[in-house]
């Protein structure tokens, strides 16, 4: 070998399958994931005004305080920006407005948890039939 050559030795691994099962807790949402409602959006009252009350349920994660964000994506209702309860209150509004809601949940550090099912402040009608069957008065949901 000449002198003020350094020789350089190249290793190459070939690997066919290789999977990690760990996950990093820094990068995982809070749980329940996607976020769930524990009081879907409904209206309320106070007998001047109308509101919209709805609570998510309380998100777990390793990196607190876990904030909420509930949207309005349709109506006239309004959105709460993150806050740091799983409950929220939208209004007043002078009358009875029917608006959709959704929620997510944020940790400390920035990890999301996916929108929730987005829900009603009044919800679907329900059909109800009702039936005299041998003196017993039976519903029946269609």
């Amino acid at each position: 070998m000449k002198k003020g050559l350094i020789a350089t030795i190249v290793l190459t691994i070939s690997l066919t399958s290789l999977s990690f099962a760990y996950e990093d807790p820094n990068f995982i949402p809070p749980s329940p994931n996607p976020a769930q409602w524990s009081i879907p959006p409904c209206v309320i009252s106070d007998g001047i005004y109308y509101y919209h009350t709805m609570s998510a349920m309380t998100a777990i994660d390793n990196d607190p305080p876990i904030s909420y964000f509930f949207d309005c994506i349709e109506g006239d209702g309004i959105s709460s920006g993150w806050i740091l309860t799983p409950s929220y209150t939208s209004g007043p509004f002078w009358a009875v407005c029917n608006s959709v809601y959704r929620v997510r949940a944020k940790d400390n550090i920035g990890n999301v948890t996916e929108w929730s099912v987005p829900m009603s402040t009044i919800p679907e009608p329900v059909s109800i039939s009702l039936l005299a069957i041998g003196g017993l008065l039976l519903r029946r949901r269609k």
